[in-house]
């Protein structure tokens, strides 16, 4: 189906998401400057959703699952953006059918994560939560020697981190800085401290989970996981809830085999966990386990984060979706991903054997000329700056994929630089404070100049 473009025109944006005063307050000031029809619609509030749907044209996600009822409920969007990371929530095989671009901004908010899961990962070894309950009941500043000695540091553990994105990066580089030893595994095999996941669960006194949920990641950390790991050792999850069997955890937990767990995800979504006080946390089958922290993710809802997507200065922001060809989002202009050309070959340079026979290059064409669903004037734009065809070419990492997705930043890159609309430089006069201050710089030029000359015989 042709992409659905976006009127040049005002816009009716949606903002389907909790929002506080102060984002209120930034929203009017966006919605004035841009000529926008802003609307901010609270999660569960569905009717207010109905009403807005017919006439909708961009609809910032933040959680509530987007599904293909709401898509056909909507016959003039054009674009669903994830003011996050993951696109779980989106029904992205059915949006892109209906020409409805996705797009997410990846990297916005890997630091806020990654200082979370390490907010977390410090309070179960350091016992935080059970001191503060103590404390706060009236038993003072005494400390239970059993407490006392279950206490741990992160100084000289071995930390796995499953998944290695920009936020396990991030949060590996800290817990190195901190004297652990730090181990990962995600699908490439080919970076330093790479192990088999079962190696990595078995060999490890800390597990950072950091995946998106996916039908192959779905119930990953499952009862048989557990069991690898090593007593007292500690697990947090500050990515998806579906990814670890809580059931399977609460019964560790409660036996006391395991030392703690730390998590900001429900089973099913980011949402947060049952928490009936700060000590345990609370599933289905009721059982609680004291000491391990649950808490609302806030990760992705901190100030910086927010600062980043609304200046679009995030590491990779606004970035495509992470779904393989997706279509290409540059501010207001969407690309269809079946009008990118790929082209693929052997990267070159030294290598061992094998080194340089995977097709990992890539070559990135888009025609501009020939685009159908650029405007006339972006077009014209476009080619002045740009020419008919402009391509990138990626050949930095030894996968594909990676390679990919360096292309479509660096061709968004070129894009985004070429449409942005310089102002003509207007020539002016000089202003009457700017002539009086040559005037004056003259006149102690002249004072200088007339004291270098030598004196006179009477002086």
């Amino acid at each position: 189906m042709t992409q659905r473009r976006v009127p040049d025109g005002a816009l009716t944006v949606a903002y389907h998401g909790a929002a506080g005063p102060r984002q209120r307050e930034r929203f009017v000031a966006v919605a004035a400057r841009h000529d926008l029809d802003l609307v901010v619609i609270e999660p569960d509030d569905t009717a207010a959703l109905g009403e807005v749907l017919p006439r909708l044209h961009v609809w910032w996600h933040i959680l509530t699952p987007i599904t293909a009822a709401h898509l056909d409920a909507a016959p003039v969007l054009a674009l669903v953006h994830k003011w996050g990371v993951g696109v779980n929530t989106i029904d992205v095989a059915a949006a892109s059918p209906r020409g409805i671009a996705t797009a997410n901004m990846a990297g916005s908010n890997a630091v806020a994560v990654a200082e979370h899961a390490l907010g977390l990962l410090l309070a179960v070894l350091r016992r935080t939560v059970t001191y503060h309950e103590a404390t706060i009941a009236g038993s003072g500043w005494r400390v239970e020697p059993s407490v006392g000695e279950s206490c741990g540091e992160l100084s000289g553990r071995r930390v796995g981190l499953v998944g290695f994105g920009d936020i396990a990066q991030r949060l590996g580089a800290v817990l190195t800085a901190l004297g652990a030893e730090v181990h990962h595994h995600s699908r490439r095999d080919d970076r330093p401290g790479w192990l088999p996941l079962d190696d990595l669960l078995a060999t490890s006194d800390v597990v950072s989970l950091h995946l998106p949920l996916t039908e192959a990641t779905a119930g990953l950390i499952d009862r048989r996981r557990l069991a690898l790991l090593p007593d007292r050792a500690v697990i947090v999850n500050t990515a998806r809830g579906g990814l670890l069997d809580l059931d399977a955890l609460a019964d560790e937990l409660v036996a006391g085999r395991l030392g703690g767990a730390g998590s900001t995800c429900s089973p099913t979504s980011r949402s947060s966990l049952s928490i009936p006080s700060a000590t345990s946390i609370r599933w289905s089958r009721r059982r609680t386990s004291p000491g391990s922290p649950g808490r609302p993710s806030s990760g992705a809802s901190d100030s910086r984060s927010m600062r980043l997507r609304r200046s679009g200065r995030a590491r990779r922001s606004p970035v495509v979706s992470v779904e393989p060809g997706a279509d290409l989002v540059v501010g207001r202009i969407v690309v269809p991903a079946g009008e990118l050309e790929w082209r693929y070959a052997a990267s070159g340079g030294p290598g061992g054997q094998h080194a340089n026979t995977s097709n990992t290059r890539v070559e990135l064409r888009f025609d501009i000329a020939a685009s159908p669903s650029l405007s006339p004037a972006v077009r014209d734009r476009l080619i002045e700056r740009l020419g008919p065809v402009v391509s990138v070419v990626a050949a930095d990492e030894r996968s594909q994929w990676q390679n990919r997705r360096r292309a479509l930043l660096r061709l968004q890159a070129r894009l985004a630089e070429a449409l942005v609309v310089r102002r003509r430089r207007v020539a002016t006069k000089p202003t009457a404070g700017s002539r009086r201050r040559r005037l004056d710089a003259k006149r102690r030029d002249a004072q200088r100049k007339e004291a270098r000359r030598p004196p006179t015989v009477d002086e």
